[in-house]
């Protein structure tokens, strides 16, 4: 099963999932590190978190949760993404260098990850992770987490200088139509949880667990869209992104 789906949580306050074939969950990354639960207390919070968000319940759901001691399930597109730094510091966070010019893309292939099309109009979802920025973010940068295709159809959150220059926002592009929410978080060199969910409306962004903001719905995507990652530098200056934790929560494919 390329996927997990909660089923409960047991007497002792740790995740119980459908398939505990240590073997399976330790080529995911899925791994007990705490009291907590899989993935340690901000896999339990923000799991639950997602749940609400998008309306859904453990039996509805199935979630894909990375770790990020490694991005070997990750494919990079091909270009200048391949001229870019990328490494696994302690901790499991992903650090990725990003030269003047590069456009680094990386996605999660349906191959790899059975994750039900998301269609924004009929379906409940939940996009939820944890990015550091540690260098000033130069004119045209763009760091993003989310959903994707190849096509590409993009629903993400991060950082965006043409949405705006000081804040965290938000993006959809489906379809042809580019829609964009600002948060009211400052981005600076801190550490901030990033939140974008869908729940039969609108989509809606949070950082930091701020009041929501609302991206409105262009359209609703076409493709099957897998978690997505992006680092491009506009041409002005590099970037170094750090990315600790991502979490997808979705509808439950038949």
């Amino acid at each position: 099963m390329p996927y997990r789906q909660l089923v409960g949580v047991g007497p002792d306050g740790r995740m119980v999932i459908d398939d505990p074939d240590p073997a399976l969950l330790a080529a995911h990354e899925l791994l007990t590190t705490s009291a907590h639960g899989i993935g340690g207390e901000w896999f339990s919070t923000y799991l639950d978190r997602g749940f609400t968000r998008a309306g859904l319940t453990a039996g509805q759901a199935g979630y894909f949760f990375e770790e990020f001691t490694d991005v070997a399930r990750w494919q990079k597109l091909a270009g200048a993404a391949s001229l870019a730094a990328v490494t696994t510091l302690a901790g499991g966070v992903v650090e990725i260098a990003a030269g003047i010019g590069d456009d680094v893309i990386y996605v999660v292939g349906s191959g790899a990850f059975g994750m039900a099309t998301l269609a924004q109009g009929s379906q409940k979802w939940y996009v939820g992770g944890r990015m550091r920025f540690p260098v000033a973010l130069g004119a045209g940068a763009t760091t993003q987490l989310g959903m994707a295709s190849f096509t590409p159809q993009v629903i993400s959150a991060g950082y965006r200088q043409l949405t705006d220059a000081t804040h965290f926002s938000a993006m959809s592009f489906i379809g042809g139509g580019l829609r964009t929410a600002t948060s009211s978080v400052l981005v600076d060199a801190n550490a901030h949880d990033v939140e974008l969910w869908h729940n039969n409306g609108d989509i809606f962004l949070a950082v930091d667990n701020e009041t929501p903001v609302v991206l409105p719905v262009a359209a609703s995507p076409s493709d099957m869209l897998t978690p997505y990652l992006e680092v491009a530098t506009g041409g002005a200056a590099g970037i170094t992104q750090q990315l600790d934790k991502f979490l997808c929560v979705f509808p439950q494919a038949a």
